[in-house]
């Protein structure tokens, strides 16, 4: 007798990580010199700052930087996708300890993700909520760590980034970022990306 488990219909979650990540202070500069200039939007973020998604279209000072951005995703998804994504919006997030993002989904797009250009020790991880929580909680609920891990059939997914590391996740996925416990402020970029019809 044999037996085996599989799991089904799993959603990729794409990385991509940048030890050298040469641009960063580059990046950290000039989003402390916007954000002295700029209002926060308020959405998913408590207690942080957030650009508005579109402020790009009008500093083209920023442009490096999402061209850093787009070779990245290009590059990470190249052998996996057989078209390339391209970008829907984009934001910044300033967040200052006790800042947190509550959970939330990214409409209008096919993929989301984050480039974390500061993120310190305790500054909280980025979660992925099981979209399927509440159908599946009964069944998840009675497996074994040994059986959750490896297949990743867990309630929730935890992410602890660093600096320079980018992920790529299906944008109806829900998520959220945990409570900043460090004494600085992380920043990360979040945007939007979708394939041309």
């Amino acid at each position: 007798m044999r037996n085996s488990i599989t799991g089904v219909f799993p959603t990729p979650i794409f990385e991509s990580t940048d030890p050298d990540f040469e641009c960063k202070q580059d990046l950290i500069d000039w989003i402390y010199k916007y954000k002295e200039t700029a209002q926060s939007v308020v959405l998913s973020n408590r207690g942080g700052w957030q650009s508005d998604d579109m402020f790009y279209k009008t500093d083209r000072s920023f442009r490096p930087f999402i061209d850093y951005i787009s070779n990245r995703i290009n590059a990470m998804i190249q052998d996996s996708m057989d078209k390339p994504l391209t970008l829907n919006n984009l934001w910044v997030n300033v967040n200052p300890p006790g800042a947190y993002n509550i959970m939330h989904r990214h409409c209008g797009c096919q993929y989301s993700g984050v480039l974390w250009v500061r993120c310190p020790e305790k500054s909280g991880n980025f979660a992925i909520i099981n979209p399927n929580e509440y159908q599946e909680y009964d069944v998840l609920d009675v497996l074994t760590p040994e059986v959750k891990m490896p297949l990743n059939m867990g309630l929730s997914w935890e992410y602890a980034p660093e600096d320079g590391n980018i992920i790529l996740f299906a944008a109806h996925l829900p998520h959220l970022v945990e409570t900043n416990h460090s004494e600085e402020d992380r920043i990360s970029i979040a945007f939007n990306f979708f394939t041309p019809r």
